[in-house]
This record gives structure tokens, C-alpha cells and sequence, in this order.
């Protein structure tokens, strides 16, 4: 190889090392201003964490108060369809009362004066018979 030949990939290669070191440059500038920036927003970021600390326990305790709600609503239901059951059979028992009131009540005795003298023409057989 040449000196030149050398010389020339000596040059290319001092090109490159500038152009890398420009860009290593480059590179630890952005990584400073973003560091800063970082620093800039920490307050912000620590409010949010506690923002969101707080949100979490929050949701903690409607998840909590929901499931109670939720047992209560079952409870609710059950006692519901208890009450519609009993419902359905007191209605029974009534219609059973009223067909016995229409069963008494077609064994009242609407004229007495009549019913004694059934009752009188009863006796009188009973005691012919005798």
C-alpha cells in the first residue's frame, strides 16, 4: 500500500471520528436538555403520582361500596320475591275465606218465623212416627 493510499483512508477516518464526535455532541446536548427538563417537570410528576395514589384508593373503596350495594340488591331481590310469594298466597287464602263466606252465608236463616216451622214439622213427623 501507497502512502497516499494511507494518507487517504487516514483522512476519511478523521472525517467520520468529526462527524460521530458532532453527533456524540448532538446527542449528550439533547440528553442534558432532557434531563433538565425532566428536573422541570419532577414537581409535576410527583403531584400526579399523588394525584393518582389518591384516585387509586378512591376506586378502592367505590369497588368496595359497590360489592356491598351489589349483596344488598340480592337481598333485596330475595326479600322481593318473598313478598310476592306471601302476596300470592294471601290472595288464595282470600278467595279460599270468601268462597266459605258464600258457603256460610248461604246457610243463613233468612226467616226465622219459616225455619221454625220446618223445624216444628220435623218434630211433629219425628214424633208421629214414634
Amino acid at each position: 500500500m501507497s502512502y497516499t493510499k494511507f494518507t487517504a483512508e487516514t483522512d476519511q477516518l478523521m472525517e467520520s471520528k468529526i462527524s460521530l464526535e458532532d453527533k456524540k455532541n448532538d446527542l449528550e446536548s439533547k440528553v442534558e436538555t432532557l434531563r433538565i427538563e425532566k428536573e422541570n417537570k419532577m414537581p409535576e410528576i410527583k403531584d400526579l403520582k399523588k394525584t393518582c395514589q389518591s384516585l387509586e384508593s378512591e376506586i378502592s373503596s367505590l369497588n368496595k361500596q359497590q360489592a356491598m350495594l351489589r349483596h344488598n340488591h340480592e337481598e333485596l331481590k330475595m326479600k322481593c320475591k318473598d313478598f310476592k310469594k306471601k302476596q300470592i298466597e294471601d290472595k288464595q287464602r282470600e278467595k279460599d275465606v270468601e268462597i266459605e263466606c258464600e258457603r256460610l252465608r248461604s246457610q243463613i236463616v233468612h226467616s226465622p218465623g219459616r225455619f221454625e216451622a220446618e223445624v216444628r214439622g220435623v218434630v211433629w213427623c219425628s214424633s208421629a212416627k214414634r
